[in-house]
């Protein structure tokens, strides 16, 4: 056991430089100056998404990071002071109970998506213990139904659109296809192709 626990420091001592934290190796300073709030952690975490965050479809998504914003809170509401380095297997099943309990009446599957956004976090800040948590959570699948043949014939698969704006549309359509997209515009100049 002690074993483990000096394992899980040493992760999250590697996590905490990784993430750009600076060890004194002369031992100035407390102990608790040299580690990590799980607050910090987070708001390190969310900053270091938004920083990643792409137009053009590379990195996380603005609603991504929206949700882990929304989502990690919950740890943090949890467990305000505590340090990276107490984060254990124990922590996150306190953590599960917690949301379990929560006011806020969790369903399953919500419980799977928060916890599933803090494992996410905590891997990042090379802290494994939320993995095993999440395996053992579960949610009921939903429910699929498929139309039947009978159903088909009677269910419209077009777009909601205004009736007035296809009755209003249809006379301006050539359909015979010689000029679908209306008479083309006329050149008012000559074009000086080296002339």
């Amino acid at each position: 056991m002690l074993v483990l626990a000096a394992l899980t420091r040493k992760r999250a001592k590697l996590g905490y430089i990784a993430a750009g934290g600076k060890i004194d190796p002369a031992g100035n300073g407390t102990e608790d100056d040299k580690r990590t709030k799980v607050t910090a952690a987070i708001a390190k975490y969310l900053a270091d998404c938004r920083d990643r965050q792409g137009k053009s479809g590379y990195g996380p998504g603005a609603r991504t990071v929206e949700d882990y914003e929304y989502r990690l809170s919950f740890l943090a509401e949890y467990g305000p002071d505590a340090y990276l380095d107490q984060v254990d297997v124990a922590f996150i099943r306190g953590f599960r109970s917690f949301l379990r309990k929560h006011p806020a009446d969790f369903g399953d599957r919500s419980c799977h998506n928060i916890m599933q956004a803090v494992s996410t976090f905590l891997i990042r800040s090379n802290i494994m213990a939320a993995k095993p948590v999440l395996k053992e959570m579960s949610f009921p699948p939903t429910e699929v139904i498929p139309y039947t043949d009978a159903d088909l014939p009677n269910h419209s698969f077009t777009p909601c659109v205004d009736a007035d704006e296809v009755k209003d549309r249809l006379p301006r359509i050539n359909a015979d296809g010689a000029n679908f997209h209306g008479t083309p515009p006329l050149f008012t100049f000559a074009p000086s192709w080296g002339l």
